[in-house]
């Protein structure tokens, strides 16, 4: 059995096709990528150009959108909640053309690619994003910011003497939407010169040559998505330098770009200034959910200490108030006679009767109507509840 288990593959090509069948273009790619690799035959070995039996790459599958958008919606504004609580700043940039991630990764087909765990996402870590945020400071952008507030930012580097960690929080770039996939190709034509030229030199076949066959490498690729990058600060020193730190983000983004391959033009960005994702309206969005969170707390504590009659007299002022029109204030009209009775007819402290006097008197139109007797009539009412 043991011997037998070992010629033969756990887990065939032909389940990634049941299995995206079953749940569709929102199963989680990157755990079958990762953990469950289809491209195997009954060897243990892997086809890089072709599946036999499907006629396609084994990783053709993974092409289109990934991840599920109610997912990545919530996490995004949990992630906006989050930086608006610490008073930080976001950039929301969107992709030129592709970008490649994580390909250093171990992978069967030797190129890798980084998943988002929980999100089932490519994403760049924050340790990509401080990389590059650095180079552009120190190498291309020198005086954008002086020595000191590149060491209070983003602290020493590892050849340093000193040590001094940077007070600067960035964090993990994800999708804000459901990024698509893509396969890429690659033809270097000195493949026995890169992975032989430096045990071996000088050989004929190990030699930069033009008489070596050019080896197609497929790799997998974002080819379009929007990308949430947010960052905090530590101290009051550093979240004054914020401002100026997103900037230089955002134009470390669309020239140098992130991520593999850049010299080729992979992982150029763009900021996105209007719509939906724009990262200066999703952050208002954020902080207008946050102050209607807090005034429905203060409210809900303040009617707490309320009696009956005054949460009534309370919710009558809110309907007032929210009335756009004439006409709708004056179908409250029956509502406001029925509270008016049971205020002068039950038990009703003088206080809360001289609330709802108030409330009618600002804000409603029960009493002024064409008709002189009613009119004059409810005026009485509103004199009773005065008194």
């Amino acid at each position: 059995m043991a011997e037998y288990l070992q010629q033969l593959p756990l887990y065939h090509a032909s389940e990634h096709r049941r299995n995206i069948e079953l749940f569709g273009k929102e199963i989680n790619k990157g755990l079958l990528f990762d953990r469950w690799f289809g491209g195997y035959d009954s060897q243990w070995q892997v086809d890089k150009l072709s599946n036999p039996g499907l006629g396609k790459h084994p990783l053709s599958w993974l092409e289109g959108e990934c991840g599920n958008k109610k997912t990545l919606e919530r996490f995004c504004i949990k992630q906006l909640s989050m930086i608006n609580q610490l008073g930080g700043c976001v950039v929301s940039a969107s992709l030129d053309w592709h970008m490649v991630t994580g390909t250093g990764e171990a992978h069967p087909l030797e190129n890798g690619f980084l998943w988002h765990h929980n999100l089932a996402t490519p994403y760049l870590p924050a340790s990509s994003i401080k990389g590059m945020l650095r180079t552009w400071l120190t190498l291309w952008a020198p005086k954008t910011f002086t020595e000191d507030e590149i060491l209070l930012l983003l602290g020493n580097e590892r050849d340093s003497d000193t040590s001094q960690i940077g007070n600067l929080i960035l964090f993990d770039a994800t999708p804000i939407d459901c990024p698509v996939l893509t396969l890429d190709i690659m033809t270097p034509h000195c493949g026995e010169w890169y992975q032989k030229g430096s045990t071996t030199p000088g050989e004929p076949e190990t030699v930069p040559a033009d008489w070596q066959s050019p080896t197609p490498i497929t790799f997998l690729a974002v080819k379009k998505a929007n990308f949430l990058f947010s960052m905090a600060a530590r101290n009051a020193e550093a979240r004054i330098l914020l401002p100026r730190v997103n900037e230089a983000l955002t134009e470390a983004l669309s020239i140098l770009g992130i991520g593999a391959k850049t010299a080729a033009g992979y992982g150029l960005m763009q900021p996105i200034k209007e719509g939906q994702f724009a990262a200066e309206t999703m952050l208002n969005d954020i902080k207008q959910r946050e102050e209607r969170r807090k005034e429905q707390y203060k409210d809900k504590i303040r009617r707490l200490s309320m009696t009956e009659n005054q949460r009534k007299v309370d919710d009558l002022g809110k309907l007032l108030i929210a009335c756009i029109n004439d006409k709708e204030k004056e179908n409250l009209n029956t509502d406001i006679a029925q509270l008016v009775h049971c205020a002068l007819n039950e038990n009703w402290s003088s206080q809360e009767q001289l609330a709802l006097s108030n409330i009618i008197k600002d804000y409603s139109l029960w009493h002024k109507v064409k008709n002189k007797e009613k009119s004059k009539e409810r005026k009485a009412f509103l004199l009773q509840l005065e008194a």
